[in-house]
C-alpha cells in the first residue's frame, strides 16, 4: 500500500511538506525572539552558562539560520546539523527531567526533533529545494 510513495511526486511533496513542518517550531520560535528583541538570555544566565548574551545571539543564529535553510533546502544537512546541535544543548541544558518517570513532555519532543533532524540530514532534502536532491 505504501509503495505508492516510493520515489513518486507524492514523496517528494512528503519531503517537502516534513521539512517545511519540522523546521516551522524552530523558525517561529526565533522570529518570536527577533520581534520582541528578546532571546532567553536571562534563562541562558540562570543556568550559570557565561556569556549569556553571545550564546543568547549564537542560539538565534542557529534557530533561524538552520530553519530557514530547512525550510528552501538550501545546504540543508547543514542547516539540520544546526539545529541538532542547538536541540542537543536545549535538551540536556534546559529541558532534563528532575526524574528518570515521569518523563517531561518537553524533553521528549526534543528527542523527536533530534530524531527527525538526524533522519533529514541523511535523506537529504528531496526534490523540491533549492539543493534539488533526490
Amino acid at each position: 500500500m505504501l509503495d505508492i510513495l516510493n520515489k513518486t511526486k507524492d514523496s517528494d511533496m512528503a519531503m517537502l511538506v516534513g521539512r517545511v513542518l519540522l523546521a516551522l517550531v524552530y523558525f517561529l520560535g526565533a522570529l518570536n525572539w527577533l520581534i520582541t528583541m528578546n532571546p532567553p538570555i536571562g534563562f541562558i544566565a540562570s543556568k550559570g552558562l557565561p556569556a549569556a548574551a553571545l550564546l543568547g545571539w549564537l542560539a538565534l543564529i542557529f534557530k533561524l539560520g538552520g530553519s530557514i535553510m530547512l525550510i528552501v533546502g538550501f545546504k540543508t544537512r547543514i542547516g539540520a546539523a544546526m539545529l541538532v546541535v542547538f536541540t542537543i544543548i536545549t535538551a540536556f541544558v534546559f529541558h532534563t527531567p528532575a526524574a528518570v518517570w515521569p518523563i517531561d513532555g518537553t524533553f521528549l519532543k526534543e528527542l523527536c526533533m533530534i530524531g527527525g533532524l538526524l533522519i533529514l540530514m541523511t535523506t537529504g532534502p528531496g526534490k523540491y529545494s533549492l539543493d534539488g536532491e533526490g
